[in-house]
């Protein structure tokens, strides 16, 4: 049987207290998701993000990313392959359908949000293979606008 010691010892612990930015990138005022999004919606949702549902047809000036490459890591991690892409923002005019969802990015969670919704984000919906099916277009489905 083993018993605990009320012995104290402190183990020399390596730790990264500093951290260098590699790609940098601005807020927009609001994303868009597609109404088929279903599965980012409800983790957005979850996370308690303010979605809006767009009540009628709009054609924006948007950013889409055109994904120029995807890469999935070899090791699972917590049930998912993490997903990285490269590519970049195009400007272009955008019919947003109704009952698309607008995320507006002056709302307490902005940070958050945008954290979840960029390509490029390590800790994102595209990361963690939220919209893996959605990809295989070869443009990421969630739009942003162009300020």
């Amino acid at each position: 049987m083993h018993r605990r010691l009320d012995v104290r010892r402190s183990e020399p612990m390596w730790e990264e207290a500093a951290f260098e930015t590699i790609e940098t990138e601005r807020v927009p005022t609001a994303y868009f998701l597609p109404a088929e999004e279903k599965l980012a919606v409800e983790r957005l949702r979850a996370h308690g993000i303010v979605l809006e549902r767009m009540e009628r047809t709009a054609t924006l000036a948007l950013k889409e990313f055109r994904i120029a490459a995807t890469e999935t890591t070899a090791q699972v991690s917590e049930n998912h392959q993490e997903r990285t892409v490269t590519g970049q923002y195009v400007a272009l005019e955008r019919e947003v359908p109704v009952g698309s969802y607008r995320v507006p990015m002056n709302q307490r969670l902005a940070r958050l949000a945008f954290h979840l919704l960029e390509p490029r984000s390590s800790d994102g919906l595209l990361t963690w293979n939220v919209l893996d099916e959605a990809i295989k277009r070869s443009t990421y489905p969630i739009h942003r606008t162009r300020d």
